[in-house]
């Protein structure tokens, strides 16, 4: 079972963002994969390249790619970097996100709130970047993943899925 996330609106991560002009974009591949998927409907999986999540996650991988596009059609630089489950990282892990986070403005983590926090838990101490969050957790899921008419990708089977939404109002990170 996984934590179900949308996408926060293009207002709230454009403020957010706000000038920073060297952008991170951390990834995971994931639940928020799986989750983009089940909101949009679309392909989740790219099923030739396996169950390797950090490179057949093509519905996460999309959104990436056009808020790459949207912030580099701002003037902002943009790179990237993948972790699987940044909730629960190795020190490799870590030491992927500090190194390609050097010389960000902001570390935009699109992934749910767990990976939220790690990441921003991870930076805080040793890198002057905003921490952004693009996504917000609703819920946690239990999804069926089928094969989509083509072969090509898995797509959620709604009839077979279902999201179980928490009634919080809010949330404070606390110290």
């Amino acid at each position: 079972m996984g934590l179900y996330s949308e996408v926060l609106s293009e207002d709230r991560i454009l403020k957010d963002i706000g000038d920073a002009r060297n952008v991170l974009i951390v990834t995971c591949p994931g639940c928020a994969c799986e989750s983009i998927a089940y909101r949009n409907g679309g392909p989740c999986r790219t099923l030739a390249k396996g169950k390797d999540m950090d490179s057949s996650a093509a519905a996460v991988e999309a959104v990436r790619d056009e808020w790459d596009a949207r912030l580099t059609a701002l003037g902002k630089t943009v790179s990237h970097v993948t972790v699987s489950f940044p909730c629960e990282m190795f020190e490799n892990e870590r030491r992927s996100i500090t190194e390609a986070a050097e010389g960000a403005d902001a570390v935009a983590v699109l992934g749910c709130s767990s990976a939220f926090l790690a990441v921003h838990r991870l930076l805080k101490d040793i890198n002057h970047a905003k921490t952004v969050p693009m996504m917000k957790t609703l819920g946690f899921f239990a999804l069926n993943l089928i094969e989509d008419e083509s072969g090509t990708h898995s797509v959620v089977d709604r009839e077979h899925s279902e999201v179980f939404y928490f009634k919080v109002k809010k949330c404070v990170v606390g110290k």
